[in-house]
């Protein structure tokens, strides 16, 4: 990731004014940045694996915008 993506991302998972899902999703990418795998993310987040594995796909084929 890059500096500005880390900035973004951590603003986002500590945020309390933007939407849930939003803030959710940020949780699921920053998690992952700090390298906690797939399966450990969906049961802190109290996700399913797939849905884990699709919003991470997403970032990164399109980062922010995704």
């Amino acid at each position: 990731m890059t500096a500005e993506e880390v900035d973004t991302i951590q603003r986002l998972t500590h945020s309390r004014t933007e939407p849930a899902r939003t803030v959710e999703r940020a949780g699921m990418i920053w998690l992952a940045h700090h390298g906690q795998r797939v399966a450990a993310i969906a049961r802190e987040l109290r996700l399913c694996q797939a849905t884990v594995r699709s919003w991470l796909k997403r970032f990164n084929r399109r980062g922010l915008a995704g």
